[in-house]
Parts: structure tokens; C-alpha cells; sequence
């Protein structure tokens, strides 16, 4: 179960298809089995000494700690943002076909 994470990435609000196309990407590439769009989080945070307000999308891809780096690289080069938010959420506990669902996607390279 170590093997798999939940990568957390942020992103200004923009355009259904243009969220969509990102995942698809690292989708057809195999570094990740699943994608979750969480359309409606707000932000507030300090950026360059001002405190800021903000619409974001939360993403949430499932892939391996092994893909991390191609997922992360490609979304970095993909954000309208100067440092995006990506992290990995280790995956504790989960449904255990589910996590062979993972492992059967992630595994077909």
C-alpha cells in the first residue's frame, strides 16, 4: 500500500476542457489511473507580501510514489502558477480492489 500517493495540486479556476486536457495527458501516459476535480475551493494565502484571495481547482490524481516526478515536472510546466501547489499524500489505508485497480492501471506501460 506505500506504493501509491495522491498527488494535491492547485490551480487557478479555468475552463472544464482546459483541466480536463492536462489529466488526459498524464492519463493516456500511464503516471497516474485517476483523476478528481474539486471546482469550488478558496484560497487565501500571502504572495509576494500581499495577502491574497482566490478561486482554485483542487485536483486529485492517483498514481505511485514512483510517478511522482513525471506527474509533478508535468504539471509544474502545464500551471498558471509562479510555484504551484503539488504534494504527495501517502495512501494508508484503502479498499483493496481498488488498489489492485491502481496497480492493474499503473502497471499497463
Amino acid at each position: 500500500i506505500d506504493q501509491f500517493t495522491i498527488v494535491d495540486y492547485s490551480e487557478f479556476s479555468r475552463g472544464s476542457k482546459s483541466k480536463f486536457q492536462a489529466e488526459r495527458s498524464i492519463l493516456e501516459k500511464r503516471f497516474n489511473a485517476c483523476g478528481s476535480f474539486l471546482p469550488a475551493v478558496e484560497s487565501i494565502y500571502r504572495w509576494e507580501g500581499e495577502i491574497e484571495e482566490s478561486k482554485e481547482v483542487k485536483v486529485l490524481l492517483k498514481t505511485k510514489i514512483e510517478f511522482f516526478n513525471q506527474v509533478r515536472d508535468y504539471m509544474i510546466k502545464e500551471s498558471s502558477y509562479q510555484v504551484p501547489e503539488i504534494s504527495a499524500i501517502p495512501v494508508v489505508l484503502a479498499n483493496p480492489a481498488y488498489l489492485k485497480w491502481l496497480e492493474d492501471e499503473l502497471s499497463f506501460r
